[in-house]
């Protein structure tokens, strides 16, 4: 049931971000649904959400949906009919479609939406490829530069921060941990372009100060990380994704968006003990 909330918050955020139709059906004429998923290659099962576009916005309007939907994944030519995991949310009934099966990275997958009465509608998309990834060096002092490198990518788009766990004592990370998040750093194919590779060097002094720009620098690292070292996170699309779900406009009536994602976190051990001062400006 969380991951049905978290599909349904994921939905609403993206709506703010967001403005205009990303994906453009197949059937224009024909298409009364609209649809939203975002597979994670890592993670299953995985949902595709659906909704009827005539429906009100009431309970009783949105409690049963006229639709058979199928997943056809083109690594090994199935079709998979999903189920109906239907979950009640601020009074409105939400349709999240399940597929329990694992994701294939870079891959194409195709769902299909069909009405009793023949109407339908159809996505297709590209899972991002798994990359290799390395941070190097570590355990260095903090102001010394720092690479990270993704590769391959095929097509996708990388974003990468990064923040550290507001932990005190011997409090341990959970995921109800907050955490202090910089900007987003965004690496996507440029044009015709498809960069193989994200190579990136930054400094861990410079992106504490990026997250904890009032803060005094005299052994910034230091008095910041005590209870835990700084983090990376990256978030790697397939192919147009990023893109789709980032545009500026909305029409909230015939918006579809489906794509792939998966996400990781990166330690980046700094050795805290050789204090960082004012020379870390200097270089």
């Amino acid at each position: 049931m969380n991951k049905f909330l978290v599909l349904i918050l994921l939905i609403i955020f993206l709506g703010l971000i967001s403005c205009e139709n990303t994906i453009d059906p197949l059937d224009e004429e024909t298409g009364n649904f609209t649809i939203y998923g975002a597979l994670n290659v890592r993670e299953q099962p995985n949902y595709i959400r659906v909704r009827e576009l005539n429906d009100r916005f009431t309970a009783e309007a949105t409690q049963d949906i006229d639709a058979r939907v199928t997943l056809f994944n083109e690594a090994d030519g199935s079709t998979t009919v999903l189920e109906d995991k239907r979950v009640e949310h601020l009074d409105l009934y939400h349709h999240n479609f399940e597929y329990d099966e694992g994701i294939i990275p870079n891959n194409q997958y195709r769902v299909t939406v069909e009405r009793s009465d023949g109407s339908s509608l159809s996505l297709a998309m590209i899972t991002p490829v798994v990359s290799s990834r390395s941070i190097a060096p570590v355990n260095q002092k903090c102001n010394l530069p720092v690479t990270f490198e993704m590769d391959p990518l095929e097509g996708g788009t990388v974003v990468v921060y990064f923040g550290f766990p507001l932990v005190q004592g011997n409090e341990e990370v959970t995921k109800n941990t907050v955490w202090d998040w910089g900007p987003k750093y965004i690496f996507e194919p440029n044009g015709n372009e498809q960069p193989r590779k994200v190579t990136f060097t930054f400094s861990p002094f410079n992106e504490i100060r990026e997250i904890l720009p009032f803060e005094p620098i005299n052994a910034l690292c230091y008095r910041t990380l005590t209870k835990s070292n700084l983090y990376l996170r990256y978030q790697h699309y397939g192919p147009g994704f990023y893109e789709d779900i980032t545009k500026d406009s909305l029409n909230i009536m015939n918006t579809n968006r489906f794509g792939s994602v998966y996400y990781d976190t990166l330690e980046v051990p700094i050795d805290t003990s050789q204090i960082c001062g004012i020379e870390c400006v200097e270089d």
